[in-house]
């Protein structure tokens, strides 16, 4: 009884407070079944924790993967979506994992960061009620890093895209990961400058739209081919999009936000002048992009009708 009074006491008269640690993994390529197939680099953590469009602990990952949520293979003959990049159906199929092995696999992933399977996450039922209790959904999207310096620990924090690359003869889905310093990191070909990039980019040794008809490599997963492509990103825009996440790194504006910021200014002085600033801010923004201007509901809607309605906008 006085302990229970003791406790009372102290949730009125302390602080709440709470703490973030950095948890560290790796990437491992899976899809998601939600209506259709998606193509993800999911992170698997030395905690055991899976980021699978949701956070995951180890122990609900076999059930995950039974209830077809998460799945090492696609079907010959659907659509599997590559964020950002493309969407293309799928034949001549051949899978390295079955739903009954890939958790094992996942296991193993975990064991080579986490040797003795210490510290393994795992939530409680009463954190589990609490959660449910707000609504809360949490997320375990993990930030792509570099380790730099000679000194010490230093993490350089990158963003990733997916891309198609060529080299040695064999088409792969990649990641390209940009840092803040300019450099890019492509999965089968390291670290390269931007320069170097380029000149990939030139000899279309990098590329957004899937060959058809020519095995793609998905990492472990295996390998596919495509038979039709039902939308692509073009090259020019996703260069656009790539070469913008320095800007992101570095926190200096990005396209997206220079937009968004001339949408603002042409509602306070819809003028002209500040409706072509608008113009050349939207469409410096990748057209992939641009639908995330506004929220859900509205995307970028009103910026079409402001630049290319022919009546007059009424603000």
């Amino acid at each position: 009884m006085a302990d229970r009074q003791a406790l009372e006491a102290l949730k009125k008269e302390s602080m709440r407070v709470y703490y973030q640690r950095a948890v560290e993994g790796r990437t491992t390529p899976a899809f998601i079944h939600n209506g259709g197939y998606y193509y993800i680099d999911m992170p698997v953590y030395e905690d055991g924790t899976v980021s699978c469009w949701k956070e995951a602990p180890l122990a609900d990952i076999s059930r995950i993967i039974q209830s077809g949520w998460l799945t090492p293979s696609v079907p010959n003959g659907e659509m599997l979506t590559v964020h950002g990049l493309s969407a293309f159906r799928v034949q001549n199929a051949r899978w390295n994992h079955t739903v009954n092995d890939f958790f094992e696999y996942l296991l193993t992933l975990v064991k080579s960061m986490n040797s003795e399977m210490q510290g393994i996450y795992a939530e409680s039922d009463e954190k589990k009620k609490r959660w449910e209790k707000y609504r809360v959904e949490w997320s375990a999207r993990g930030t792509p890093f570099s380790l730099s310096g000679d000194d010490g620990y230093i993490r350089q924090d990158g963003k990733a895209t997916h891309i198609f690359t060529a080299f040695d003869g064999i088409v792969r889905l990649d990641n390209i990961t940009a840092f803040a310093n300019g450099t890019y990191a492509i999965d089968h070909l390291g670290m390269i400058t931007e320069d170097e990039l380029k000149s990939q980019m030139m000899q279309n040794l990098i590329f957004t739209s899937p060959p058809l008809n020519v095995p793609i490599h998905l990492g472990t997963l295996g390998i596919v081919e495509a038979s039709e492509i039902s939308w692509e990103v073009s090259a020019g825009e996703k260069w656009k999009e790539i070469f913008d996440y320095k800007n992101e790194l570095n926190n200096k504006p990005t396209a997206s936000a220079a937009a968004v910021s001339a949408y603002h200014a042409y509602l306070e002085h819809p003028t002209d002048k500040s409706k072509e600033t608008l113009r050349a801010a939207y469409e410096a923004v990748p057209e992939h992009e641009r639908m995330y201007l506004g929220d859900m509901d509205s995307k970028d809607w009103d910026y079409q009708r402001i630049l290319y309605s022919n009546g007059k906008r009424q603000v």
